[in-house]
């Protein structure tokens, strides 16, 4: 995965905040946290898609609908070299609905609906980690954002949805990222 620090434009920087607020906008209250998404199409279009809200499928909720398939969703054959922003790592694996969900991983989705790059703002320490090595595999070119971001994105995740041990990794991550923004 490369480092998006050298590489990272005013335009990154613009679309992931869109990616942000978005997610702010739209929060997924029963899991107390915000993931939000932007797909920049080769065509122009700019799509956004956040997890569990009205927005997602023709003014539906979907429950199991993810920041990412939401924004690949509406803009169905139009995605296909497309840029997509996400303010957290895509699921590998969806594991807090294994046993139900007919969904494939946000990976699988991604991958299949031929986006040529995904900036992700913050990386996912938690379920389905790994989303980036799986895409970067997939021949997906994968950027971080930096710091300042990614710090931002972290925030958007809300202690009370985790575990003990999930809060001090989060924790532990997000004061160390702190300090490389500051030191």
């Amino acid at each position: 995965m490369r480092d998006g620090c050298d590489e990272f434009t005013d335009t990154d920087r613009m679309y992931l905040r869109l990616a942000i607020e978005y997610a702010r906008l739209n929060p997924d209250k029963s899991r107390n946290k915000a993931i939000g998404a932007v797909l920049v199409c080769p065509c122009g279009y700019v799509l956004l898609g956040s997890r569990q809200t009205y927005h997602n499928v023709g003014g539906y909720k979907d429950e199991t609908v993810h920041a990412e398939d939401a924004a690949i969703r509406h803009a169905g054959t139009f995605a296909r070299g497309g840029t997509l922003y996400v303010t957290l790592e895509p699921c590998v694996e969806r594991l807090s609905h294994r046993d139900w969900c007919p969904k494939s991983p946000c990976c699988r989705i991604i991958a299949e609906a031929g986006i040529s790059r995904i900036v992700i703002g913050a990386k996912d320490r938690w379920v389905g980690h790994g989303g980036g090595e799986f895409l970067r595999a997939a021949g997906i070119v994968v950027d971080l954002a930096p710091v300042d971001l990614e710090v931002e994105c972290l925030k958007m995740i809300a202690e009370p949805s985790l575990s003990g041990d999930q809060k001090t990794a989060m924790t532990e991550a997000l004061a160390g990222r702190e300090t490389d923004t500051h030191g």
